[in-house]
């Protein structure tokens, strides 16, 4: 389900570049004010669009990812020169190994938080709208499989609460098998209908129209600017060294100047883009009210 706010109406093109930078940055800005900057922003995105109990119930399966990330580089990567203890085959484990292992685990948590709220916003027609003349075919594929792993969790919640409402244990085999065959049969019709949507549609003809209802006005233009803008800093702030941190074998340390702070402050104006646009709507419906 789309959220209904003014980020999320924006055009997909200023959308979809919002996603590409915020990832792309997670993936590459391994500096710890960054990082922690990133998934700040990305946790309180994922809180505005997803709400307390979604949170509560990522938190299961992206903690464990984050623990092992801590454990597993330390028993692997023996590089650095703060040495905290010895494993029993002799390597050591140091400080520094442990602290990227850290590093790893937030960066693969902020890209997930980006990725759940990316299918919150993102949309399957905001996607082939941007790339269906493009790429038709990848972009039909690429999006069916992004929308259908929430799709399959929807409908798997769905068929476990009616069978628990027909007295039924849900976390049962027996009825887990049952939802199973429910979930493969649902999935093979819906299969057959979406085939046959796409038939109706003129996909593989060559006669299918298009129809859009995005229009790009002044504020998609700022806004696209703006990320433009703060991305290409950003990118030239990692070429010049100005942004850079290394973990082996000595951390580097972390620097405040000027230059740093602009390139902090970018960087969050650019991750909490969603959080302006909706306060700047609130605020604009708050005033208009007010003068009505």
């Amino acid at each position: 389900m789309e959220i209904r706010d003014g980020f999320s109406k924006l055009h997909p093109a200023v959308t979809f570049t919002y996603f590409v930078a915020v990832i792309l940055f997670a993936l590459l800005l391994l500096n710890p004010v960054f990082q922690g900057i990133g998934l700040f922003s990305s946790i309180l995105c994922f809180l505005i669009y997803k709400g307390k109990k979604a949170l509560s119930s990522a938190l299961v399966f992206i903690l464990p990812l984050f623990i092992l990330a801590i454990v597993l580089n330390p028993l692997f990567n023996h590089r650095g020169v703060t040495v905290i203890a010895y494993l029993p085959s002799g390597n050591p484990v140091t400080l520094e190994s442990l602290i990227y292992g850290v590093s790893a685990g937030v960066m693969i948590i902020t890209v997930l938080f980006w990725f759940m709220i990316y299918n919150q916003v993102i949309t399957t027609d905001k996607f082939i709208y941007l790339f269906g003349k493009r790429i038709p075919a990848l972009s039909l594929v690429l999006s069916m499989a992004l929308s259908f792993g929430p799709r399959f969790k929807d409908q798997f919640i769905k068929i476990r609460e009616a069978q628990v409402m027909l007295g039924r244990d849900g976390k049962s085999l027996k009825t887990l098998s049952v939802i199973l065959k429910i979930m493969v049969t649902w999935a093979l019709e819906n299969g057959i209908d979406t085939a046959d949507s796409m038939r109706s549609r003129g996909y593989g003809t060559g006669t299918r129209s298009n129809y859009s209802i995005y229009i790009f006005d002044r504020r998609n233009l700022i806004i696209l600017v703006f990320l433009t803008g703060a991305s290409v800093f950003l990118v030239l702030g990692s070429v010049f060294g100005i942004v850079g941190f290394q973990y082996y074998p000595v951390m580097s340390e972390i620097s405040l100047g000027g230059k740093h702070l602009v390139l902090y402050t970018l960087y969050l104006l650019l991750c909490i883009t969603p959080l302006m646009v909706r306060l700047r709507e609130d605020y604009q419906w708050k005033y208009s009210n007010q003068r009505s």
